[in-house]
């Protein structure tokens, strides 16, 4: 029986979600953008996030919550809420993603940055759309670094990712720009890949001026520097804030300072129940924020891990910044932090290198110096995805099979 299809285009997007915020913030990042250009379009969000409720979800957007899992290192996963079997848990978020792509029939779907999907769940959706749904276009959406050169090169390889990517994907776009980092050469993508793949900058950000401006004023009175330390969603950002902890009595002797520490919503209970007990002068902590960048926009110098959101918001506000970057289960943050380190757009401290008299060091300096030059940061990657699905309003109406 067919039945015509009523309302406008569909977009679904899978975020696997299995460690940290950042690909379901990057995820709504890019359906806001979308929005703003294609206010049509209904987009539907497939995620394993435990955050997702604490997320301000934009206009034309809804979410369908996969139960959690949590990545014990690479490609080693469990349960995260459930006293269940991971096997369980895999078998219930594969058949949800494939029943929603079943009754959503997207007209563009967007699957971010694991082609396969966690441990393949996405095999049998993608196998759904391609024999299907043969209008769909599907993307494959990338971060600017995915990991250590040899790691992704043998894993794609041994999970024969390639062939996949041929199979299943129309395009590849990458959110970054190569002479930062250039995965396709890094990575060594066959020509096939390469020809599928497009450069699309980074994905902007803008802050509420007038709100930072408001921060400015509660946090500093005039002559007080403002530091905000951020990191992401908090399950291994507890060595960073000790230091700074630390670190704040010499920063104090030297500058007059007010300090926001962002403890993250994934950060163990307990220690950010310590954490908190610090009483230094002028510090505030918060465990959760719906809105870092106007924070960030206010502060002088932020200290922070190297997630691609929080620098790509760093690069974005200009701001003078320390990366603390993590190095496990993936190098991914370290190699980001060192590229942009050797482009002079940030500093990093090496984990094994981080104490409190560093990190002093590191933000006094920061203070005394200007942001870094604009213009060498790209953040295209709005304009970039539009022109690729710029003929989206022509497939409203068309007909489907219920």
């Amino acid at each position: 029986m067919k039945t015509e299809r009523r309302g406008g285009p569909r977009a679904l997007f899978y975020s696997h979600d299995t460690l940290g915020l950042g690909h379901l913030r990057r995820t709504l990042l890019l359906c806001e953008g979308l929005n703003q250009r294609f206010p049509a379009l209904s987009m539907l969000v497939v995620t394993g996030s435990a955050m997702a409720h604490g997320f301000r979800i934009p206009p034309g957007v809804d979410y369908i919550k996969l139960p959690c899992v949590t990545k014990l290192g690479n490609e080693n996963y469990d349960s995260r809420s459930l006293s269940i079997p991971f096997s369980t848990t895999w078998s219930l978020r594969e058949q949800i993603i494939h029943q929603t792509a079943v009754n959503y029939r997207p007209d563009y779907l967007f699957v971010d940055n694991v082609p396969l999907g966690m441990k393949g769940e996405m095999v049998r959706t993608l196998d759904f759309v391609r024999e299907h749904l043969p209008g769909t276009r599907v993307f494959l959406i990338l971060r600017d670094i995915l990991d250590d050169q040899n790691h992704v090169i043998s894993l794609w390889n041994r999970l024969r990712v390639f062939e996949a990517i041929e199979k299943y994907y129309d395009r590849v776009l990458i959110f970054g720009q190569p002479d930062v980092f250039d995965p396709v050469s890094e990575y060594e993508w066959p020509r096939s890949i390469r020809r599928k793949t497009a450069f699309c900058g980074y994905i902007p950000r803008q802050s509420d001026r007038k709100r930072s401006a408001v921060l400015r004023k509660r946090y500093c009175n005039r002559g007080t520097r403002f530091v905000m330390v951020t990191v992401g969603g908090g399950s291994d950002g507890v060595s960073v804030i000790e230091a700074y902890l630390e670190a704040l009595p010499d920063l104090l002797r030297e500058a007059d300072i007010r300090s926001l520490v962002l403890l993250g919503p994934e950060m163990n209970p307990s220690e950010a129940k310590r954490l908190r007990l610090c009483r230094q002068q002028g510090i505030t902590f918060k465990g959760y924020c719906d809105d870092p960048l106007s924070f960030m926009d206010a502060a002088d110098v932020v200290v922070t891990m190297a997630g691609y959101n929080t620098i790509s918001e760093v690069l974005a506000l200009r701001k003078k910044a320390i990366a603390v970057p993590r190095v496990y289960p993936r190098t991914e943050q370290l190699i980001r932090s060192q590229r942009l380190h050797d482009l002079g757009l940030l500093r990093m401290i090496h984990p094994s290198e981080l104490n409190p008299q560093r990190l002093a060091r590191e933000v006094l300096d920061s203070l005394r110096t200007e942001p870094p030059a604009p213009g060498l940061v790209q953040f295209s990657a709005f304009e970039k995805l539009s022109s690729e699905i710029d003929g989206l309003a022509a497939n409203a109406g068309r007909e489907v099979m219920q």
